[in-house]
């Protein structure tokens, strides 16, 4: 940008900076034939809330052209943590509406706040448990992993002592298989992606059960009921008391089919001790 128009977005900037010094506003500055192009990103979360009650995020993007502020700013939302569909949607168009509506005035501080107040506004676990398959809707019987995956605390509870028990196993027999040798049972258990925690070493990392994303136990630990008293036997998915009566007969049905499926699966991964291949994709 060159002349006024340049100073009056370096102003802007400025500003953002002393309004938002604890978020990391990137800017990068685009050359083009019109001249300057200001990308804008800033990671957006729900504010004042402790991490563990964050169950939203998104990173808000802002293309300001050469001839700001007489043309509308252009925004983008992305990276989405735990939103559905449907509240993306609402959140993008939320945040174009704005920009459009602001158009000819100093909109990026405008924006930002907007975007900060919808995600306080969103800020709710929006999933589905993957073991019960029940809506996750309570704000405290939850738990978030890093990746924003929410379960049930219970559901999780059962889960994470059967996997952690699996894992437990899998390293007692590379140590019978290789006869003790600890540097052979390194390697094995590196090349099976078996990692010790270094905060808790009795545990290991472990997968997300939706995404696979590697979480640490002490990501979970503190929001996890009491594992000692947990049940060790089979996992099973069952339907809980609340929203799934609640359905039409039909979908209800659907439900219930499904949970079965689930149980079942559940079952022969506790059998085989192992992630089963009849679970879909």
């Amino acid at each position: 940008m060159q002349g006024s128009d340049g100073d009056v977005i370096e102003e802007e900037l400025q500003a953002l900076y002393a309004c938002y010094p604890d978020v990391p506003v990137t800017v990068q500055k685009k050359l083009t034939t019109n001249g300057d192009v200001h990308v804008i990103r800033v990671p957006i979360s729900p504010r004042y809330v402790d991490d563990h009650e964050s169950f939203v995020k998104t990173t808000l993007e802002l293309r300001v052209l050469p001839d700001y502020p007489s043309t509308a700013v252009e925004v983008v939302v992305g990276e989405f943590k735990g939103l559905d569909g449907r509240a993306e949607n609402a959140i993008e168009t939320r945040m174009r509406e704005e920009a459009m509506h602001m158009k000819g005035e100093m909109v990026l501080g405008h924006l930002i706040e907007t975007g900060f107040d919808l995600m306080d506004e969103y800020n709710r676990p929006q999933s589905t448990c993957v073991f019960c398959l029940e809506p996750v809707t309570s704000t405290v019987d939850v738990v978030k992993l890093p990746c924003y995956h929410c379960f049930h605390r219970s559901c999780f509870t059962a889960w994470y002592v059967w996997k952690q028990r699996a894992i437990r196993n899998r390293v007692e027999e590379l140590k019978r298989e290789h006869n003790m040798n600890q540097s052979m049972i390194d390697k094995a258990m590196e090349d099976e992606g078996i990692h010790a925690s270094e905060a808790l070493p009795s545990e290991y990392i472990f997968p997300c059960p939706c995404c696979r994303v590697q979480c640490k136990p002490t990501s979970v630990s503190m929001h996890m009921d009491d594992a000692s008293n947990a049940d060790d036997g089979p996992i099973a998915a069952s339907p809980k008391d609340g929203s799934v009566s609640t359905l039409p007969k039909s979908v209800r049905e659907l439900v219930y089919k499904e949970q079965a499926r689930f149980s079942e699966i559940l079952r022969l991964q506790e059998k085989h001790n192992c992630l089963n291949s009849c679970s879909r994709s």
